[in-house]
Parts: structure tokens; sequence; C-alpha cells
């Protein structure tokens, strides 16, 4: 096979000519199919008609006897997904948002691309990317976050004028079914705080729990916490969200304050943190430490609870749904509102009930 460009089909699986590969005429995708110095080329022809393949193949055919490489025409997945992270990176976004996009592009689209014989970014459609979600594992929580980050990614290439449209706007909706909010009880708590000075370390361990029991800080934040974040003037915190940048303000307890001030660390610049390694080993560990103690204590827990249990006092306590999404460093109320929407419910009845029992006050005393 020299530089002719030849009609190559993708048999679907329920056609019945999948077993004869140079048979054409069925309606399966077709392919145009040529070398160049030993190097097989393969680019997709849009169509499933023979009579549309066969013409665009014509037109791929004067573009390679006029010299030009039809492959070269368009930019390449690899080139875009390198710049899009690159550009990602530029942001400043986490190492960790640059590890998941990392992830979903260069270790899962480009593998998949490569595997269909996509090469540039202007041949993926809209039911090659069906086809690509098919073959993802993820939960559905999880799916509907990386199908988001795959249409910004779309999204980005088209308003940067790599393609003409955004084939992943017709990515239908993942269905997420919304896991009640879990926090901790009184009671459990305690079991914890007892357990967990109880471990090795046990000091650091449940100054640690304190911590994120009484800010509201996710455990990244609070393993990763600085010294200087702490205000000895009135036991506030002062730091900057590392998921959202969002810069968050809370006080807290003075014995718990106290309990942090008193924590020793061979790193002076951190209270629990060491330094070495990356952040995230660091929080591997810890969460296998905190692991042991849920066990121990009898208490099903995960480190995330202790947040929970922070916003879950707030709100039925009084504070507003939009005080807890600051305290929280949400971007948007909305994601407060979705992950805490049963208690802000029952704030509302508690409400209505107050109301009721003062409209019958008022009667008895006309």
């Amino acid at each position: 096979m020299g530089k002719t460009v030849n009609i190559f089909t993708r048999h679907r699986l329920n056609c019945q000519h999948r077993n004869k590969e140079s048979f054409n005429r069925c309606y399966c995708p077709k392919f145009a199919q040529w070398s160049d110095n030993g190097r097989v080329n393969r680019q997709t022809l849009k169509t499933d008609s023979f009579d549309v393949a066969t013409r665009k193949a014509y037109e791929l055919q004067a573009l390679i006897d006029a010299g030009k490489n039809p492959s070269a025409q368009g930019v390449t997945v690899k080139q875009a997904v390198e710049s899009y992270i690159a550009d990602k990176e530029a942001q400043r976004l986490s190492p960790e948002t640059i590890s998941k996009l990392e992830l979903i592009f260069e270790k899962s689209l480009l593998p998949f691309c490569e595997k269909e014989s996509i090469s540039t970014l202007d041949q993926i459609t809209l039911p090659l990317l069906q086809q690509w979600r098919s073959t993802w594992t993820d939960k559905s929580l999880a799916a509907s976050k990386k199908q988001q980050r795959v249409r910004g990614f779309f999204k980005w290439a088209m308003e940067g004028g790599r393609i003409k449209q955004n084939p992943a706007l017709g990515l239908s909706k993942i269905k997420v079914t919304q896991t009640p909010t879990s926090w901790f009880t009184p009671e459990q708590f305690e079991k914890i705080e007892k357990t967990a000075q109880q471990e090795r370390f046990g000091s650091k361990l449940h100054a640690l729990v304190l911590l994120m029991r009484w800010s509201g800080l996710a455990i990244r934040d609070a393993v990763t916490l600085e010294r200087s974040r702490l205000n000895n003037d009135d036991d506030s915190l002062f730091l900057y969200r590392a998921k959202t940048g969002t810069p968050v303000s809370v006080t807290l307890p003075p014995e718990v304050a106290a309990k942090l001030r008193a924590v020793v660390n061979d790193n002076a610049q951190y209270f629990f943190w060491s330094g070495r390694g990356t952040p995230k080993s660091a929080v591997a560990d810890y969460q296998r430490a905190l692991r042991r103690v849920f066990e121990r204590a009898e208490v099903k827990g995960k480190s995330h609870m202790f947040r929970n249990t922070f916003s879950v006092s707030l709100l039925m306590a009084g504070v507003s749904i939009h005080d807890v999404a600051l305290l929280l460093g949400h971007s948007s109320v909305k994601t407060t509102e979705k992950h805490y929407a049963p208690f802000v419910m029952e704030r509302r009845d508690n409400l209505l009930d107050a109301v009721k029992a003062a409209w019958v006050g008022r009667i008895e005393e006309v």
C-alpha cells in the first residue's frame, strides 16, 4: 500500500459483515487509510456512507498528491491536551486538579483516540465521545465531574479556534444520586476524641481531630495548616482553601486553639506536616491513622464528616446558609445548599413551628 488512499470500515458489533475486513458497503463508520514511509495513517471520514466516503477519499488523495499531509491539517489531540494542561498550570490550579486533568486527558482520552485512529481534534465527534464515556468505570458523581471537565476542555478548544464546534455539548447529563450528608453525633465525637488520644502520637492526632471539627477545614487544609495562620489575639484562623482558593476565616474555641499551639512538630512552620514529601502523601498518612481511630472507636466515619459536623451544627444553631457557605470556602452557596439541603429544610420547618406557636400565643392574648 503506497500513498494511495483506501477506504477502511470499522464494523459495528451488530454488522452482519463484521468478519469481512474488506467489505465497505455496509453502513458502518468509514475511515481513510494510507501509508507514508512505512507509517500507516488512518483518518475518520465522518460518514457511514460508502459513496460519501469515496468522495472524501478522493479529496484526501488530492491533498496527498499535492504534497500535503492530511493528518497535519488540524490541531492534533496530543497538541491540544498538552496546551490545555499548560494553560491550566499557568492559571495556578492546584497540583491535585492538574493531576486529575492529566488522568482524564493524557491517560484516558489520548490512548482512546490512538486506539480509534483519531489524530486531530476536529475528528472527535459526539458519537466518539459517547463511545469513550461508555468505557469509564467511575461512579456516578465522579463520572459527572469528569464529564464537566471534558466539556470544559472542548469549550476551551473551540474558544481558542482549535475546533469549530464543541462535540461535548451533546453529552447527556449523568444522573447522580445524592447520598445523605453524614456527620458525627456528640456521643460519636466523644468516642473518637478518646480513641485518638490513645493512639501513637495521640496528642497531635487529637489536635487534628479538634481542628477539623471546629474549623470545618478539609483534611488537606488541616494537615498543611501553617502556624502563622492562627491569630494569637483572638484565636481566629485565616487561610485560603486549597481546592478553591477562597479566603476563609473562622474563630476556634480557646481550648482548641490552646491544643493546637501545644502541638510539637519537627517543622516549626506547620502544626502537622513535616514539610518533607508532598502534601498528598502526608494527608494519606493521617487518613490511615484516622481510619484506625474510627475502627477502634467503633464509629463508622470518614475524615470529611468532621467538616459536615461543623456545618450541620452551625445550621441547626440558626446560622444562615450564606454564612455557612462563607465559612466552608464554597465559591457558590448552591454548593452548600446541595450538600446540606435536608438541614436547611429542617431549620425551615422549625421556623414555621415557631411562627405557629407565636400565632397561638397571640390568639390566647386576644
